[in-house]
């Protein structure tokens, strides 16, 4: 039974239908999370015409389907894992603000744009500041600089409750 509820894709629907819903209550003060059991980096999507082709539940693939099928979601969502971190572009100078508060050097902060869309960047941090990371994404989430963060289950074990 299990190993059916990880493989449907009807699940995408649901998440979608619920953050409408919670958009449309919320508005700016929405923050919400949505965790998965696994990353799929892989198995992300360029285009709307793609999400035909989605697979097993996922991060990556749950960021993208929102970001293809609800307008309005686009650069308000984000990526929380231990391994991988997505922001909207726009949010990169808050981002900054929030790290340099933070005493984070900015030669100490990789930033990538994501292949499929320049709306958004990948960020990192040199060396082993994993916790550093987590700890600045929460606080621009705090902030507003992201909405949404989609996130593996293990951040509930890295602070998050």
């Amino acid at each position: 039974m299990i190993r059916t509820l990880n493989k449907s894709v009807t699940k995408y629907d649901s998440i979608e239908q619920i953050f409408k819903l919670e958009y449309k209550e919320l508005g700016k003060q929405l923050r919400m999370v949505i965790l998965s059991d696994y990353i799929r980096k892989g198995q992300g999507f360029e285009a709307e015409k793609d999400l035909g082709q989605l697979g097993q539940i996922g991060v990556v693939p749950i960021f993208d389907y929102l970001r293809l099928k609800v307008p309005f979601a686009q650069s308000k969502i984000g990526i929380l894992t231990g391994g991988y971190v997505v922001i909207p572009t726009y949010a990169l100078a808050q981002f900054h603000d929030i790290a340099g508060l933070m005493g984070i050097n900015p030669a100490d902060i990789n930033e990538q744009p994501i292949s499929y869309d320049p709306l958004y960047v990948e960020i990192s941090f040199k060396g082993e500041k994993k916790e550093q990371l987590v700890e600045a994404i929460t606080r621009l989430f705090e902030a507003g600089g992201v909405y949404v963060l989609v996130g593996t289950q293990a951040l509930l074990g890295e602070g998050w409750d």
